[in-house]
């Protein structure tokens, strides 16, 4: 069997298998090595967490469909460039709410690997939650959302908070940590609701 880099229990599951990439190369001085040793690396989010992600991921974006929002005041043509950057603009922004979360867990709460996996579902998640409510509409973010948007959104939270509280399929967080994310991830998507409005104004979105 192929030993994983990072201990042992369910943070195996996110570490890639060990490779031996040998000896140094005489008069090479970019060359990588370590002496004969072994190399290995982790990734933040294991199979089991992205099949989690995914399967309630789906319940959200199903209910989409029975969202109401403002209708566009003249016939919308795809204009796939400024899509392309609007999307690109969010993710990016996303992507920074989580490594701010990701950095804050390791480098002021100290914590390992495998609570780390949690903590990167629990922020994409709830990132995600805050982006979906944040563009949703061309305007304000204060529109109504439908009955069922908000209670498949209400059962996202309550099951990835359940099994990272409890420590289902992943490590256990403190229920601190899990509010404390929530309540950084509803600041987000503020911050983020005030980004929207002059970029789609830009791209001729509003």
């Amino acid at each position: 069997a192929v030993q994983g880099s990072c201990g042992s229990g369910l943070e195996n599951g996110a570490c890639l298998g060990m490779k031996n990439i040998g000896k140094p190369c005489a008069g090479k001085p970019h060359a990588r090595f370590d002496e004969g040793g072994q190399a290995g690396a982790c990734s933040l989010l294991y199979p089991m967490l992205m099949v989690i992600i995914m399967v309630t991921g789906d319940f959200l974006t199903m209910s989409l469909t029975t969202d109401k929002v403002q209708a566009s005041p003249l016939p919308n043509t795809w204009q796939i460039g400024n899509l392309t950057m609007a999307g690109a603009i969010m993710g990016l922004c996303l992507l920074a709410f989580c490594s701010a979360v990701l950095a804050f867990g390791h480098f002021s709460m100290g914590l390992g690997t495998a609570p780390l996996n949690t903590l990167a579902l629990v922020a994409l998640v709830f990132g995600s939650q805050t982006t979906l409510y944040a563009i949703r509409e061309r305007q304000r973010l204060w529109s109504r959302a439908s009955l069922w948007l908000n209670l498949s959104s209400l059962a996202n939270l309550l099951i990835i908070s359940t099994l990272a509280v409890a420590g289902i399929l992943m490590t256990p967080l403190p229920i601190l940590v899990v509010a404390g994310t929530l309540g950084a991830a509803i600041g987000f998507g503020l911050v983020l609701n005030g980004v929207k409005i002059p970029v789609f104004k830009r791209l001729k979105f509003a």
